[in-house]
């Protein structure tokens, strides 16, 4: 993830982070069952090493990111998503967003899309399951990727 400066002023995010949590439980005493599709989700994270438990007295810069349960109910295969806001700012009004380069976007605009299927008689289509989660993250920088 390559950084706008290597000299990083993020501040404290583990207040933030800690109230967003509090918020998350107080709804999931209201709605059990997103609850249980929220561990399950967080679950599956851990099993695939898409995240590992780390100890919180661990020396260095770190940031923690807040999340949340976004519900979509009339979709077919994941009605429950969790976003991960790395837009939150921390103490000294910086996030992680704003110390990373934003890169291009990879995905091609969908009119041209729509131009280059027109081009032939077949065209196929395919879903890339969970293709961002497989992105390696250097192990110097997973500490800024912290969540309670």
């Amino acid at each position: 993830m390559p950084m706008k400066d290597n000299d990083i002023e993020l501040g404290q995010s583990e207040p933030t982070a800690i109230r967003r949590l509090k918020m998350l439980e107080r709804r999931f005493v209201r709605e059990p069952d997103t609850k249980d599709k929220y561990v399950e989700f967080l679950q599956e994270y851990e099993d695939l090493d898409h995240m590992q438990r780390v100890k919180d007295e661990e020396p260095g810069l770190h940031f923690y990111i807040p999340h949340h349960a976004v519900i979509c109910p009339e979709s077919k295969t994941t009605r429950l998503r969790v976003v991960f806001d790395a837009s939150c700012k921390s103490s000294n009004e910086n996030s992680l967003n704003d110390i990373w380069f934003k890169g291009s976007t990879v995905q091609p605009n969908l009119f041209d899309i729509l131009l280059i299927c027109r081009k032939y008689v077949v065209a196929f289509s395919s879903d890339i399951k969970k293709m961002f989660r497989q992105t390696k993250v250097q192990e110097h920088q997973q500490d800024f990727l912290r969540i309670l």
